[in-house]
């Protein structure tokens, strides 16, 4: 009981085969990359089959639709509803988790650990597991006759509605936004110190960030920033690094002609550069607006321009931290889920020459290593944060005030106990409680 009629729904048709429930899993594991036609799909399948040559493992499949189960039950996927029917007795994927990767002629050298830690040995020696996530939006139903109702409301109802287009307001629309307010204070411009400067930056910015935008159909800049989709992103590209690490290849990347690529989510990396877009090419531009002395004579369409060509000049140098990495190549490798992965050069440049495991790690005994921006150097309220809500970031601010307080008491208590001479039996007690 482990093959199953599998039934895949696009936007041009339907295909239909049968494929050992593993197979299956794959399959809907490969839903991570968000494929929307079979072409996408299969790509995606090498996420998870290591075979030479590809997958291919839809190559027999027959067009059209067939709901008769086979062996251990039915599968129904349609990618442009996005949703996923199962009426099988094999398996029950979730929205993430783990599947047996089809290693096929692959080398055994390197190959992900086992999730349950066994190193006995025996037939399941070759069986390996990958991780995967998809994307909030991906439904599951449990049975043909739900999967059909909800995957035809869900066609029409995506068909209907036009998707904003994210990236062309937030970069495309920023100029528009803040040339004029900063146009509407140059009187004042002139007579600003540098903290006071720093202090409008971080207030324009707020503010673009906060007020809702048409063509986000009605939401914030920092909602479209941070939607399902960003957590969605940064999730499968941790995955795509962990393949690349125990695989000792580059795992597939999101073809640019792709609608994963067309509408794909901010991950961190573009947030955080977003960030320092807005900041350093704002602070250019308030420079600019200074020095040109006679501020009421600029011409805000030509200003505006200006302010956009900075933005581009900024989105196409190399960063301080990685002169060889530009924003815009960051930007386009993240949407393609591909990882910074280091150079060798670089490699060597960031390890400790006195540790031995540092440079085998240099020397690639470990796979590769990965480069990243942390956005530690972010501004802390709430708009400038990685947290969905006001609630949620308050409750960290909560739970952050609590920990400085305690630690803070405990601190005094030290240092009470050492000015009395109790510094010691402090020790004693402490040394008591280590497991070790």
């Amino acid at each position: 009981m482990s093959q199953l009629r599998l039934n895949i729904l696009h936007a041009g048709g339907a295909i239909h085969g049968t494929l050992h429930g593993a197979d299956c899993d794959r399959v809907i594991a490969a839903l991570s990359a968000d494929p929307e036609t079979i072409e996408e799909l299969e790509a995606a399948l090498g996420r998870f089959c290591l075979r030479a040559g590809g997958c291919k493992y839809l190559a027999d499949f027959k067009p059209g639709v067939c709901n008769d189960p086979w062996d251990a039950g039915l599968i129904l996927i349609d990618l442009e509803a996005r949703v996923i029917g199962r009426e099988s007795t094999y398996s029950a994927l979730g929205h993430e988790g783990e599947i047996r990767l089809d290693l096929g002629e692959c080398s055994q050298d390197h190959k992900l650990p086992h999730s349950g830690g066994d190193d006995s040995g025996g037939d399941d020696d070759d069986e390996v597991d990958g991780l995967y996530h998809l994307a909030a939006d991906w439904k599951f139903e449990k049975s043909r006759a739900e999967f059909e109702a909800v995957a035809a409301a869900r066609r029409e109802r995506r068909r209907s509605v036009t998707r904003p287009d994210t990236r062309a307001v937030l970069f495309g629309c920023l100029a528009e936004f803040l040339v004029p307010e900063v146009l509407a204070r140059r009187e004042a411009l002139a007579d600003m110190d540098e903290p006071a400067q720093h202090e409008l930056i971080r207030e324009l910015h707020s503010s673009w960030l906060m007020t809702p935008h048409a063509g986000l159909n009605g939401k914030t800049p920092r909602e479209a920033l941070l939607d399902y989709r960003h957590e969605h992103v940064k999730r499968d590209l941790h995955y795509q690094m962990l393949f690349w690490s125990f695989f000792r290849r580059a795992p597939p990347a999101v073809s640019r002609d792709s609608a994963a690529y067309r509408d794909s989510g901010l991950g961190h990396h573009e947030v955080v550069l977003y960030y320092d877009l807005v900041r350093e090419v704002l602070a250019a531009y308030l420079g600019h607006v200074i020095a040109s002395g006679n501020a009421a004579a600029l011409n805000k369409a030509a200003e505006i321009e200006r302010f956009k060509q900075l933005q581009q000049e900024w989105m196409h140098q190399g960063l301080e931290e990685s002169p060889r990495r530009t924003p815009a190549a960051m930007i386009d490798r993240e949407r393609r889920r591909m990882p910074e992965a280091h150079t060798a050069e670089e490699e060597k440049q960031v390890i400790d020459h006195d540790c031995p495991l540092c440079q085998m790690a240099a020397d690639g005994m470990f796979g590769p290593g990965f480069w990243g921006l942390d956005g530690s150097h972010m501004d802390e309220d709430f708009e400038f944060s990685f947290y969905a809500t006001r609630e949620e970031w308050e409750e960290e601010q909560r739970r952050s005030e609590e920990f400085h307080r305690k630690f803070a008491e405990e601190w005094a208590e030290k240092e009470k106990a050492r000015r009395e001479g109790r510094d010691g039996e402090d020790h004693e007690a402490i040394d008591d409680e280590l497991p070790f």
